[in-house]
């Protein structure tokens, strides 16, 4: 009897050693096989995850630039070493295998009455292809047929929110769900608040916004020189609302006297209230 049982512990111990080390190794996608066992509706839910993973559609928006610009060939172009609005646009489009460029805007436009994005786009695929194309390190004939099949040419936008506005507009047409913002150091943040604007007003909005900046900047200027006016938010801090007066300020550009005198005004008073604070903190124990 003993040694019966004493075959028996033997025999089922070889068949387990047998289980863990001989048999081959469980392949990376077999967790597909353990979930089909569960039932089909395990096997419905896994088929359309790894369906969404594999079908998102990405846009690319590259900011449109005023034609009279200061500098406006390096703001969108660039310049050796320095990647513009249309190269990183390019670049991040090839990257994320986009469906759409979305070139705007029509604010602005040649003397023969060529839009800003129109011309922009011209530009891109004619005496810039080859220069493009060793950037983003592909064939300019490959890179010129990418553009043709993806590129939107807008002709409406008057400003960024429009921009904004209409580019969004398309990828819902098309079925995208991610749309990356391309613009200069000295402006994406304008632009990415001006789509977080826009989905504050259209809550359900089924597009995601990304954002990424070029490496040219407004002419003579660094991302240093952006303000950010917050509303007021911190508990530590007088909630003096800065904010609110600052949005009424550029109402005065359309009256370049009125906005120069408001400039030196603004100055002056800034100075005066520096010269009180310091006065203050002076006489403080």
């Amino acid at each position: 009897m003993i040694a019966s049982r004493f075959l028996l512990f033997l025999s089922l111990t070889l068949y387990c050693t047998i289980e863990v080390y001989c048999l081959p190794p469980m392949q990376i996608g077999s967790h597909r096989a353990a979930l089909q066992d569960q039932g089909p509706a395990a096997t419905e839910e896994t088929d359309h995850r790894e369906r969404m993973v594999g079908s998102v559609k990405v846009a690319v928006l590259i900011h449109g630039c005023h034609l009279q610009a200061e500098e406006w060939e390096n703001i969108v172009f660039g310049s050796p070493g320095q990647l513009g609005r249309v190269p990183i646009g390019i670049e991040e489009a090839l990257s994320k295998k986009a469906a759409l460029i979305f070139w705007g805007s029509g604010a602005s436009q040649t003397p023969n009455g060529q839009k800003e994005s129109e011309y922009t786009y011209s530009e891109a695929i004619g005496p810039k292809l080859e220069s493009l194309a060793r950037v983003v390190n592909t064939l300019p004939h490959e890179l010129l047929h990418y553009l043709q099949q993806v590129s939107h040419i807008d002709l409406e936008a008057q400003n960024t929110t429009e921009e904004i506005k209409l580019a969004t507009q398309e990828c819902l047409v098309r079925g995208i769900s991610e749309l990356i913002l391309i613009s200069s150091p000295t402006h994406i943040a304008r632009c990415l608040q001006e789509a977080c604007k826009y989905r504050s007003t259209h809550p359900s909005l089924a597009v995601t916004f990304y954002a990424r900046a070029s490496e040219t900047c407004f002419a003579g200027s660094t991302p240093g020189d952006v303000v950010i006016i917050e509303p007021p938010h911190r508990n530590d801090l007088p909630k003096v609302p800065f904010h609110r007066p600052a949005k009424k300020i550029f109402q005065f550009l359309k009256n370049p006297e009125i906005a120069f005198a408001f400039q030196n005004e603004w100055e002056r008073l800034v100075t005066e209230y520096q010269v009180r604070m310091e006065n203050l903190q002076a006489t403080e124990p």
